[in-house]
């Protein structure tokens, strides 16, 4: 019973809403028209002259006009109240799809996050393998493709998973010491790209593992709301 007087009660205000407006411009159309049609059936079902409206005065005139005014502001209010239940659930129905459109969105991007962060975790273990290997200079053309595939494919789902990672990834303005004990490098150039390799496959368990940190601060918090 609540619902219904409260639905109902919302009804009213939305169709309430912009009537006096609406009646002030229609009831030359609308209020006046119907006006003389009430007088003319009055007069016509109880005696002529039982009903009459003189406009010649002032008073008549203003009389005239309030009652108009009167008349299709009722009119407008049933019309609006008729079609309020319609709009209202339209309303609903367009704000609830809205919420849900973007609750699936935020679904879905969660889940690609997380399926992201899983091959990030992979990729580290291959960049780790990568750099690790022991090349000569005839095998690295082959080793320098093979890094630049695994670096377009970190940055990709670093993307996914946080643009400040990405960005922190790619701008690698200070490059910490590699760690001992590494092949040697076929060439320079093989040097300066396993040093970078060095820096982001550091950045990225940096950043993995404060993730993993933060995961399970939340889960011990709702936890504990539970």
């Amino acid at each position: 019973m609540t619902r219904f007087l409260s639905f109902h009660l919302q009804a009213i205000k939305e169709a309430a809403r912009g009537c006096v407006a609406a009646a002030n411009d229609w009831q030359w159309l609308v209020g006046f028209p119907l006006l003389g049609a009430i007088i003319y059936l009055v007069n016509r079902w109880i005696g002529q002259g039982a009903l009459t409206l003189s406009q010649d005065t002032v008073l008549g005139a203003l009389g005239a006009a309030f009652i108009a005014f009167v008349i299709t502001l009722a009119v407008v209010f049933l019309i609006k109240w008729v079609n309020a239940p319609v709009k209202l659930y339209y309303e609903l129905k367009d704000k609830s799809e809205t919420e849900i459109a973007v609750l699936k969105r935020t679904i879905l991007d969660r889940e690609a996050r997380q399926a992201a962060m899983a091959r990030l975790w992979g990729l580290r273990k291959e960049g780790v393998e990568l750099r690790n290997e022991a090349i000569a200079m005839p095998g690295f053309p082959d080793w320098k493709r093979r890094y630049e595939h695994w670096h377009n494919r970190v940055m990709a789902d670093a993307e996914l998973v946080s643009p400040n990672l990405c960005a922190w990834l790619d701008t690698l303005d200070q490059v910490r010491p590699p760690p001992a004990r590494l092949p040697q490098a076929a060439c320079d150039e093989h040097r300066l790209l396993r040093d970078c390799q060095c820096e982001i496959l550091r950045r990225m368990q940096e950043f993995l593992q404060a993730e993993m940190l933060r995961r399970d601060i939340e889960e011990i918090q709702a936890g504990a709301v539970v």
